[in-house]
């Protein structure tokens, strides 16, 4: 897997927390 496509899945990972989270860790 491209390093690209690793960060842009990590990246999409993090929003998804973001928004079920009302606080999240890592911003």
């Amino acid at each position: 897997m491209p390093r690209g496509r690793a960060v842009a899945a990590r990246k999409a990972h993090n929003l998804e927390d973001a928004g079920s989270n009302p606080a999240p860790a890592t911003n």
